[in-house]
């Protein structure tokens, strides 16, 4: 931590304020100065040293480390990066501003990762994806894969059957759903390998959202522009040298 710095990057205490050192208390004049403190003896006879006084508060896991710290000095002052979808939110803010993560997440302690089959858990998803996420014990994570390849699949279906083969409008409707698809098929099987050997995945978090939600606005934009369309050529298409009624 910089000599600059205005917050602890521990314990998020503003080092501007200062406050009174415990070492202050009054003491007696007329004490000798050669007179020490009485030490307690320890449990086996021995002394106990005395706490230290001052110094960095240590806790069970350090809120930041100085590879990758999750609360951290910017610009915009003290930030914290969520532990779900790694975006930056002030130090003020309880949940993260893009995908409602509580703060209190970022400080929980790490579960273990319960290991399976690498080779169970990617049968699992390539039967269907996300499946083999839920086999190795990342049950959110599987139903998130599950839910955008089946929005992504049903989708690109949906165009083929409508349209008798020739997507005409839809075109780029439906290359981005059959991308996403049989990307998410590939990458779900083997990150649910990786998952399952206590690996980071390919695919985090912050992609599948992103992913998700862009597919879901391709569809609206393109049903609204083909609607336009729809609508403006469905009028009454009167020539202009027709007898009026």
């Amino acid at each position: 931590m910089g000599t600059d710095a205005e917050w602890c990057t521990q314990c998020l205490t503003r080092l501007d304020r200062t406050s009174p050192s415990s070492s202050s208390t009054p003491t007696d004049p007329a004490a000798p100065a050669s007179q020490a403190p009485e030490i307690p003896a320890g449990p086996l006879g021995g002394e106990v040293p005395p706490a230290p006084t001052g110094g960095t508060a240590t806790r069970s896991r350090p809120a930041a480390d100085e590879s990758g710290r999750p609360i951290r000095p910017s610009e915009r002052g003290v930030v914290w990066d969520c532990p779900t979808c790694q975006s930056e939110n002030p130090i003020e803010a309880m949940t993260c501003g893009v995908c409602g993560t509580p703060f209190g997440k970022l400080l929980r302690e790490p579960e273990p990762a319960p290991r399976s089959d690498p080779g169970r858990a990617m049968a699992y998803s390539l039967l269907f994806p996300g499946l083999g996420h839920v086999v190795a014990g990342r049950a959110a994570d599987g139903a998130a894969r599950a839910v955008i390849f089946a929005y992504a699949a049903a989708t690109a279906i949906t165009i083929l059957v409508a349209t008798g083969g020739g997507p005409g409008p839809f075109l780029s409707l439906l290359v981005a759903s059959a991308i996403v698809a049989v990307g998410l098929y590939v990458a779900s099987a083997i990150d649910a390998a990786r998952v399952a050997r206590g690996e980071p995945p390919l695919l985090t978090a912050r992609i599948l959202l992103y992913g998700g939600a862009g597919l879901i606005l391709l569809t609206v934009v393109v049903l609204v522009v083909v609607g336009l369309r729809t609508g403006g050529s469905g009028g009454l298409n009167v020539p202009a040298d027709s007898p009026g009624p």
